[in-house]
């Protein structure tokens, strides 16, 4: 019996969950938080393994150990937390979340596998393991750990709430903003402040304004509230929506003249009585409009930007902007003076049936549902740029542009470092590439004092024998750290076997480059361990997964995602810049529908080609940002229509219509005009850096039409 035969018939009898592979097992930990790897010759092995001596008996009883110090440690873990009142959330295999007087995460993965292997016991290992941890704590102490393994282990795996929560609401009340009001009031003579005693009473709300504001922090103790920082004196009490604020001008004249009329009690009453009146409007003018949205399956978008210019507006819709609304300071506005059936209309003027169906909702005594948040797209199409036709001077002259362009680009030391990113240089792909030039950039550099791994690892795919002398010095003097790149580690990777021993500083579970930054490219290379690991993570609903998940994923989810990406591409509005991940995982799972529908949106080419004033995107021609999306276009789908959007975009004045849009915006919002000179030298470095990309991106078309061409005719 091999092996792993043996390994496979231990586990079945123990009911031991497999990972098999290629270059061996994985037995995963009861914990489901790390894996113990038996991979002969591997340096990612849990424990160096000889591969032409594998201890079956040996190995498996040091998984058992392991296992067991690991249950211990997380047992004591979860105690520990929920004494304290500390959150704790899966993030992924071997990653928790925890949320005490401030957020933070901690490694049950490797690190603690690779400290269990060298401890004896749970109090041993808590202490060595604890040290490397951003934590909430001093380790427990031995008596501590045994109280705690005594008990019967947590139902509850991971707690919910914290006392966080009751702390935050504090940190945002009145009384904490008039602090921050103080520490303004004291900076304005800091001269002053000589010690702790003169900054406490600097900071210490005093005379009858500020008895006014403690009594009316008295009187809502549940407000939360700020300090304007752009509004010297300005205190902002929240309304309980989030929407908008009630503001406190402490410094003006009225207020003091108010207070020295009425008093510090009356004026706080009234204060407050004004806040809990307009708070109660609010919520019920809003909770009407959520009912009236949701009737109609309608979701609510927040767009702009008012430090750019942009005011602030929200839209209601179901899959395009349907109804403009302000539900900030416009509202509060509306409802001083006017009844709220009053104020409902006058905040929908241009749809009096929605606003009907508003006013119709207030009867309902409940606060409605929450709010469907997503994005809408505008409800007009804009007009479409025309492309330009291919005709045999158009495509002559493309020719001319590209090649010109790419010798220009493989002359620049920086391209050295696109050679192993596909997206610009496939080689199987792109026939324009030589490998020569390729080498000759990598030639440069060996006189460097520092070889960059990219060169490395160009002269190692060329077989040139300056390659392995140069890797040898890498990983010989080279040591992992968390900023690598991935030619760093693929240049380690390749010498694992003749460096085993450094090897696993790079790869072990001792290593230093865990982390889901690493595991993408060191799975691309072939390590299960990171496949593993890539496996069990969690993603949100707008994260865009590891392609080599996905590619592990069942069928079924598979097809969703294909369909959300499809989706996507059929309906996003936002093309200046657009969104670049969706398209670049459709390009590396080979989704081609995906690019065929992105070419039949209709707001893709105003996005990419015109200048407009846009509330939720730059107003510049988004195709100057665009050089990811139409390097894996062309990668994924190189059609004629994206021949047709590349040979338009080179022969345009993409700079000049950046300027004409910047110079717009600075009309309508002076205040912009600082960053204008920046903005027109950046436009200029943009332009530069596309044209090789629509170079690559042209050849790619081409020489699809060229491979068609054959095909057809054979």
């Amino acid at each position: 019996m091999g092996w792993e035969a043996e390994v496979r018939s231990r586990a079945c009898a123990s009911g031991w969950t497999l990972h098999m592979d290629p270059l061996g097992i994985g037995i995963e930990f009861t914990d489901g938080d790390d894996a113990f790897w038996i991979l002969p010759g591997e340096p990612m092995s849990t424990v160096a393994v000889d591969r032409d001596a594998v201890d079956v008996e040996h190995l498996l009883n040091t998984y058992v150990r392991v296992d067991a110090l690991r249950r211990d440690v997380l047992h004591v873990l979860r105690y520990f937390a929920a004494e304290r009142k500390v959150s704790l959330r899966r993030e992924g295999r071997g990653s928790w979340s925890f949320e005490a007087h401030g957020t933070g995460s901690i490694d049950v993965g490797t690190s603690l596998t690779a400290a269990a292997l060298q401890a004896t016991d749970a109090a041993t290992l808590l202490r060595d393991w604890w040290s490397g941890q951003i934590w909430f704590g001093k380790c427990p102490s031995p008596r501590l750990i045994a109280r705690y393994l005594s008990q019967p282990p947590r139902e509850t795996e991971f707690e919910t709430g914290s006392p966080s929560q009751a702390e935050d609401a504090d940190t945002g009340s009145i009384a904490q903003a008039l602090v921050w009001l103080g520490v303004c009031k004291a900076l304005d003579n800091p001269d002053a402040l000589v010690d702790e005693a003169s900054l406490r009473a600097a900071v210490e709300p005093t005379g009858r304004i500020g008895q006014t504001l403690v009594r009316l922090a008295e009187r809502l103790p549940d407000a939360r509230a700020h300090v304007e920082i752009c509004t010297p004196g300005a205190l902002q009490i929240e309304f309980s929506d989030g929407d908008d604020q009630f503001e406190v001008r402490t410094r003006s004249r009225a207020l003091a003249a108010r207070i020295a009329d009425k008093g510090p009690e009356a004026v706080a009453e009234d204060l407050a009585a004004r806040y809990r009146e307009l708070d109660q409007q609010r919520g019920r003018a809003l909770a009407a409009v959520r009912r009236a949205a949701g009737a109609r399956g309608w979701k609510r978008e927040d767009i702009g930007a008012p430090l750019l210019g942009v005011p602030e507006v929200t839209h209601l819709g179901g899959s395009c902007r349907e109804v403009r609304f302000l539900p900030g300071r416009p509202l509060t506005k509306l409802l001083r003076g006017r009844s709220l059936p009053d104020a409902l209309r006058a905040a929908f003027p241009d749809d009096a049936d929605f606003a009907d169906a508003c006013v119709a909702q207030l009867e309902a005594l409940d606060e409605g549902p929450e709010w469907s948040r997503g994005t809408l797209r505008p409800r007009e199409v804009p007009a479409q740029p025309d492309l330009l036709v291919l005709t045999d001077d158009v495509i002559a002259e493309m020719d001319q542009r590209a090649t010109e362009s790419l010798r220009d680009w493989m002359r620049l030391k920086d391209t050295l470092y696109r050679y192993r990113d596909g997206r610009y240089h496939d080689a199987e792909v792109d026939t324009w590439s030589e490998g020569e030039a390729w080498v000759a950039l990598a030639e440069r550099r060996l006189g460097d004092e520092w070889v960059p791994a990219d060169a490395v690892r160009v002269l190692l795919d060329a077989g040139d024998a300056r390659g392995e002398a140069a890797a040898r010095r890498h990983v010989e003097s080279y040591e992992p750290h968390h900023e690598m790149d991935d030619a760093d580690i693929e240049v380690a990777w390749r010498m694992r076997h003749e460096y085993p021993q450094i090897a696993r500083r790079w790869f072990g579970p001792e290593s230093d480059t865990d982390g889901y930054d690493y595991d993408g490219w060191r799975a691309r290379l072939g390590d299960p361990v990171a496949r593993w690991r890539l496996g069990g993570r969690s993603y949100e609903a707008d994260d865009e997964p590891e392609v080599e998940v996905v590619r592990h994923w069942p069928a079924a989810r598979q097809a969703a995602l294909r369909a959300d990406l499809l989706t996507w591409a059929r309906t996003e509005h936002k093309f200046s810049p657009p969104a670049e991940g969706k398209l670049r995982l459709a390009a590396a799972l080979g989704w081609g529908e995906v690019a065929d529908a992105l070419g039949e949106n209709p707001f893709l080419l105003p996005g990419l080609l015109t200048i407009a004033r846009r509330p939720d995107a730059f107003d510049e021609p988004g195709i100057l940002m665009s050089g990811e999306i139409l390097l894996d276009w062309s990668r994924l789908a190189p059609s004629p229509f994206l021949a047709r959007l590349i040979a338009t975009a080179a022969t345009a004045d993409l700079v000049g219509l950046a300027e004409t849009a910047a110079r717009r915006a600075v009309e309508i919002n002076p205040s912009a005009g600082s960053g204008l000179t920046w903005a027109l030298q950046a436009y200029g470095d943009m332009e530069r850096n596309l044209r090789p990309i629509l170079a690559i991106a042209w050849k790619r078309v081409r020489a699809n039409e060229v491979a068609a061409s054959e095909q057809g005719s054979t």
